[in-house]
């Protein structure tokens, strides 16, 4: 189910979240499993997406050299500031923010698709 939502949608994070919130493995349990999940879900995508349009534009579409070289540092500096700040957590508190978090960013994607749907 969740892939269904990923590869139509892209939302499946967000849905996951809702239910890694509510079960009781560690902060750093949830993390790591939201982690692999979101690597997977990665890569059933470039098969899924990327390969059909490989073999149909070849590599022109991709983006420039730099914008790949440069992601490589904003990735280790953002894992290495997640890491502290899931340092300073405790199970509960991360709980408590996850929801929170999880709360705010389904209202926005409500909020979001009712615009979009011109009802606001």
């Amino acid at each position: 189910m969740f892939m269904g939502l990923n590869l139509s949608a892209g939302l499946a994070g967000p849905a996951l979240d809702f239910f890694y919130v509510k079960t009781a493995p560690t902060r750093k349990a949830i993390v790591a499993t939201k982690a692999v999940t979101v690597f997977m879900s990665h890569l059933v995508k470039i098969g899924y997406f990327g390969i059909p349009l490989l073999r149909n534009q070849g590599l022109r579409d991709l983006p420039p050299a730099w914008v790949l070289i440069a992601a490589v540092p904003v990735v280790i500096i953002g894992t290495k500031l997640g890491t502290g700040l899931l340092e300073r957590f405790s199970n509960i508190g991360f709980r408590k923010h996850a929801r929170i978090l999880v709360t705010l960013v389904g209202a926005i994607y409500v909020l979001r698709g009712l615009a979009l749907l011109d009802f606001i």
